[in-house]
């Protein structure tokens, strides 16, 4: 039986968490997965900008090709060429129930990508317009235990805000600016000191919501079935190259970013892998599709350049051991 898939994307976080070097910052829940996980060191986003990485991600495809070279509203109103492409209806088509909690960012109108159910939308929250990973995270947790149980395999996308600015999501307030580590590429003053605060304590939140996930699996008897997968869209440069934000240019800051992936039993557990790769790379062996996936799915997450099952697919060329 394939297993179920979870992949939680954080916003504009790139590596900035314990388990890639940042012991200043609270990812307890983060850092326990990638123990039990592989770990990729180099993996970069296809571009500085949240949606064409998101949709590189998950369709397998270059922005130029996938049609989203922007924002889908607002910018330009780029649009997928083909929505059919998004991981959700590709694993739909291979009998997957689909879930979507919190946000996407492919799509202006997220009918077009074919899930099943919308747990949780920005709207549901009406304090700040945009629902904390905390109220994303018990959606997904909700969802998850009532999957108990049932023999169907399933795809839960789930997507934070955070840590996309003003770092207020959820309600997070800023931590002491003292309790921060400067990186030495950045000019250490108090603007630096306050941003990094800002991004801590939402980070953090992202953090416990990442846990409230994990345990649900665990609750539900799912953990030893299910496919995780944890990144983010891209990073943010934290005045490197005297820029802040995102978006600005093909820099480390904002195109490394992480990606964490655990499979109990299929995946070594504590693994690092530093070939340097891409979140749209659809090339190498499909190692982990041929043990884990049906034969319809994995001659879509197989080597063909182009394959719509990028996530997928970039597990396998990191985790084979041949």
């Amino acid at each position: 039986m394939p297993p179920n898939v979870v992949i939680i994307t954080l916003h504009d976080s790139g590596r900035f968490m314990g388990c890639y070097g940042h012991d200043w910052l609270n990812t307890p829940s983060i850092d326990a997965l990638a123990r039990d996980a592989v770990r990729l060191t180099n993996l970069y986003s296809t571009c500085c900008i949240c949606s064409p990485s998101r949709a590189s991600m998950l369709t397998g495809r270059h922005p130029a090709s996938h049609g989203v070279m922007h924002l889908p509203d607002g910018k330009g109103n780029w649009e997928l060429r083909n929505p059919r492409e998004h991981l959700s209806h590709v694993l739909k088509s291979h009998g997957y129930d689909t879930a979507l909690c919190g946000m996407q960012h492919e799509a202006a109108d997220v009918a077009t990508l074919g899930f099943d159910h919308h747990a949780m939308r920005a709207s549901d929250d009406p304090g700040t317009g945009n629902a904390g990973a905390d109220i994303v995270a018990r959606a997904a947790a909700e969802y998850l235990h009532g999957r108990a149980g049932n023999a169907r395999p399933f795809y839960l996308q789930v997507g934070f805000h955070e840590t996309h600015t003003p770092y207020s999501y959820g309600g997070a307030s800023p931590d002491d600016p003292g309790s921060v580590v400067v990186p030495p590429y950045v000019v250490d003053n108090d603007a630096a000191r306050h941003h990094l605060a800002g991004f801590k304590s939402c980070l953090a939140l992202a953090d416990r919501a990442v846990g409230i996930i994990l345990d649900a699996l665990r609750g539900a008897g799912l953990e030893g079935d299910t496919l995780v997968v944890f990144t983010a869209d891209h990073g943010e440069m934290a005045s490197e190259m005297g820029c802040w934000a995102k978006g600005t240019g093909s820099y480390d800051a904002i195109n490394r970013v992480p990606l964490v992936v655990r499979l109990p039993g299929r995946i070594p557990a504590g693994s690092v892998r530093p070939e340097a790769t891409s979140n749209v790379d659809p090339r190498g062996g499909p190692r982990l599709a041929r043990r884990a996936f049906p034969a319809g799915l994995r001659r879509q997450a197989g080597a063909r350049a182009g394959a719509p099952t990028a996530d997928i697919a970039t597990v396998t060329r990191a985790t084979r051991q041949d």
